[in-house]
C-alpha cells in the first residue's frame, strides 16, 4: 500500500510513500528489506518505499513508478536509488518464497534452500516500467556481509537496529 501526502510508512499497511511538498523528508526503515528512494524531475515528486520479499512480490516499487507516471511523470524522469539490502550471497528462502520469483532471481542450494536476490528483482522491476537503467542506482552492498558497517536483522538474530533512507526536496 502507498501513503500520500505526509503519512509515515509506519502506518498501517503503508510500505511506500509519495508527496509533491518541498522541505518534508520521507524516509524508509529496513535491516535486510531493500529501500527504495524515487525521484521525478518533471513532476518535483519523491517517493520511499520499503520492499522486503511480500513488498517486492507485490510489487510495491512498480506500484510507486505507475503511481508516478499516473500524477504525470514521464518514467524516462524517474530516477530510483535502491540501498543497501541482504544480497543473493545471504538471503536464505524457503522453496515457496523462491518460486514467488522469476528462476533468474534466485539459486537452489543442495539442501533444498533458495538464495534470493531482491535487489535485483526491484531494479528489474523499476526498469520494466520504463525507467531508463542509468536512471536506476542499485547498491550491491549486502547488509549482512557487511553488519560492521550495516543493521542486519538476519546477521544480529533479530536483535539490530535500522537502516534509514531519507529523501527530501529542496
Amino acid at each position: 500500500h502507498i501513503g500520500y501526502g505526509i503519512a509515515t510508512l509506519w502506518d498501517e499497511g503503508v510500505d511506500g510513500i509519495i508527496t509533491q511538498l518541498k522541505e518534508v523528508p520521507l524516509i524508509c526503515y529496513s535491516a535486510d528489506c531493500v529501500p527504495v528512494l524515487f525521484y521525478s524531475n518533471d513532476i518535483e515528486a519523491i517517493a520511499a518505499v520499503h520492499s522486503g520479499w511480500r513488498g517486492t512480490d507485490k510489487k510495491i516499487a512498480e506500484k510507486t513508478v505507475k503511481k508516478l507516471v499516473e500524477m504525470g511523470a514521464n518514467p524516462q524522469n524517474i530516477y530510483a536509488a535502491i540501498g543497501p539490502c541482504i544480497g543473493i550471497c545471504c538471503y536464505e528462502v524457503s522453496e515457496d518464497v523462491a518460486k514467488n520469483f522469476e528462476r533468474v532471481y534466485y539459486k537452489e542450494k543442495p539442501d533444498g534452500k533458495y538464495m534470493l536476490d531482491l535487489g535485483k528483482i526491484n531494479f528489474d522491476m523499476i526498469n520494466k516500467c520504463g525507467v531508463p537503467k542509468d536512471n536506476i542506482s542499485l547498491s550491491g552492498i549486502c547488509t549482512k556481509c557487511r553488519n560492521d558497517i550495516f543493521f542486519s536483522h538476519r546477521a544480529q538474530n533479530g536483535k539490530s537496529g535500522t537502516l534509514g533512507g531519507i529523501i527530501c526536496m529542496r
